[in-house]
């Protein structure tokens, strides 16, 4: 009875410690997450969902791709045909000039499902993108280090919500990256279950792993790219380096069935990928190598941080950065966070893990960077290595590079903790948080449905197709592009407007603002060449041109310069 009464006690006492540290366990990457939400999406929180982060070009564009996908799924007349959307009509396979956005596209479906707005599922789908890549980078870096709940929390932060992927809020295709942690995870966990020789567990994570693969690929092909490219470089340092080579051998000895079964299985599912985009290729030809200059980082670019930063615009302002593209270079951390993750991985440098990181992160960064002198290794893989042909924007990088900055700034902070620098880590994190902040550029999502549904009113209930070329108008001719997909969409009338990564052969409207005589002329012997190449596929075509003079327009984008003398 005593003894029994003693265990209870301690019992009690015990618990709630145990509660408490499990409550302490889940606040940090909680309050990291909500951080991060509102350090980038802060323009719709306090908005109360008015505006939405990115432009009126990228964004609404593949706001579109997602809408043309949920009423494919819905299977409404005109959208039966997943690959042939109604854009560039009549041309076929358009969705494969860009990104699918496929696999990440359920989410936006359920959003539409539960009846929100094309516009406020985008806002709520780029919410749940980061969501997913902060808890994907959470569960890999806690996995992959074993550090504690706190250093997860921030390495996950870093990933999700650095200053290099918000920058890229106006692509949201770039937005999705979890697939790609998840292919991580998975082979993390492979070679866990591989030295308890459990095969089955083996066979069961090379399968997620090449599911994850190919579902990255469905949603963003550069980040499938990148992984492949990255893990291609990681397979050669490990065989290049003895103890990493044993147990990579010893992995793909016991496993040889179950690899080359995972191999046919991920290969299966990407092949209807290929072959579209293949078809593009063979179509529109590939990119040559002068199409990426401008796209290339340089050594400036690793540590530039837009002119948007809280932080460095003003404390770099007389800085001189050299930047072709400096919208598409912002892949600088911040000065301390760069330090901080560095420390991290120099911590870790005598680890298999660390060994990897270190080494394929400097290769990716050597192999894509252009240094002075225009000495860059990057051609040796635009030309022999398949699928590199189809990249242009190569400092795309720098968002896979963050899965080791996460690692490192997890490290970092997980040996201050353990070390007792309290306060230090503290103000670190706070300095790490602070130089990830900027002005994320934002448009009003009622202003942007407004035009085109102006436009929208103007198709006549007879039009078998629409093209949509305003007079005077005075933005980027893109951006009315855009606004002719949308219009046409929404009135369920095929659009010859078009936007996207490529365009179809003898599609010359590349400039429809209808601003003088010239211009009209050009528009006009555009379209009747498209008639002609398309003949009875394109009848009864009506050109929307309302008079933007007097119309007060939405800002074009900031760095656009294809504007109206």
């Amino acid at each position: 009875m005593i003894d029994s009464s003693r265990g209870m006690e301690k019992g009690s006492v015990r618990r709630p410690p145990a509660v408490r540290a499990r409550v302490l366990a889940w606040l940090a990457p909680a309050g990291a997450w909500a951080a991060g939400l509102m350090l980038v999406f802060h323009g719709t929180i306090l908005s109360r969902f008015a505006l939405v982060e990115g432009d009126l070009l990228d964004s609404r564009f593949n706001l579109y791709v997602l809408e043309h996908s949920y009423l494919w799924l819905l299977r409404v007349p005109g959208q039966q045909q997943f690959w042939n959307a109604p854009f560039y009509f009549p041309a076929r396979n358009v969705i494969a000039y860009s990104d699918t956005l496929l696999t990440v596209a359920p989410v936006y479906w359920l959003l539409r499902g539960a009846g929100l707005g094309p516009a406020t599922a985008l806002q709520w789908w780029l919410m749940a993108m980061a969501t997913l890549n902060f808890v994907a980078a959470y569960a890999l870096v806690r996995r992959a280090t074993r550090v504690g709940p706190t250093a997860a929390a921030l390495g996950a932060f870093l990933f999700a919500f650095a200053n290099a992927r918000t920058s890229q809020l106006a692509h949201p295709q770039l937005q999705p990256q979890f697939y790609m942690l998840l292919a991580l995870y998975a082979l993390v966990r492979l070679f866990e279950s591989d030295t308890r020789d459990d095969r089955v567990a083996s066979a069961t994570w090379m399968l997620v792993f090449s599911i994850a693969l190919a579902a990255q690929f469905w949603a963003a092909f550069y980040y499938g790219f990148f992984l492949v490219l990255a893990l291609g470089i990681a397979a050669v340092c490990a065989a290049a380096v003895p103890r990493l080579r044993s147990p990579l051998g010893a992995v793909l000895r016991r496993n040889a069935f179950a690899v080359l079964g995972c191999v046919a299985a991920g290969a299966l599912l990407v092949a209807p990928l290929a072959i579209h985009y293949l078809a593009v290729a063979q179509s529109l030809g590939v990119r040559q190598y002068g199409a990426l200059a401008s796209f290339m980082p340089t050594p400036a670019s690793w540590l530039y941080m837009g002119r948007d930063n809280w932080m460095y615009d003003t404390l770099w302002r007389g800085a001189h950065f050299t930047l072709s593209m400096p919208q598409e270079q912002q892949l600088g951390l911040g000065l301390v966070t760069t330090a901080l993750v560095i420390w991290g991985l120099w911590s870790a440098r005598r680890t298999p893990l660390g060994i990897l990181l270190a080494a394929t992160g400097a290769a990716l960064v050597l192999c894509t960077t252009v240094f002075p002198g225009h000495h860059t290794a990057w051609p040796l893989i635009f030309h022999w290595v398949p699928g590199a042909r189809a990249l242009r924007a190569i400092s795309r990088v720098g968002l896979v590079l963050l899965v080791p900055a996460s690692v490192g700034i997890a490290l970092f902070f997980q040996q201050a903790l353990d070390a007792r620098w309290r306060i230090a880590a503290v103000l670190a994190a706070l300095v790490v948080m602070l130089e990830q902040g900027q002005h994320v550029e934002v448009y009003d999502k009622a202003e942007a449905g407004a035009e085109s549904s102006r436009v929208e009113a103007l198709i006549g209930p007879s039009c078998g197709a629409v093209l949509y070329a305003p007079i005077h108008g005075r933005r980027m001719t893109w951006s009315y592009q855009v606004v002719g997909m949308w219009a046409g969409l929404d009135r369920r009338v095929p659009s010859i407007n078009g936007y996207s990564g490529n365009a179809p052969l003898g599609w010359d409207f590349q400039q429809i603002r209808i601003n003088d005589t010239t211009r009209a002329r050009a528009v006009e012997h555009a379209l009747t060449a498209w008639e002609t190449r398309w003949g009875a596929a394109l009848r009864h075509v009506c050109v929307v041109s309302p008079d933007l003079a007097h119309v007060r327009e939405p800002l074009d984008h900031p760095y656009g310069t294809d504007v109206v003398e």
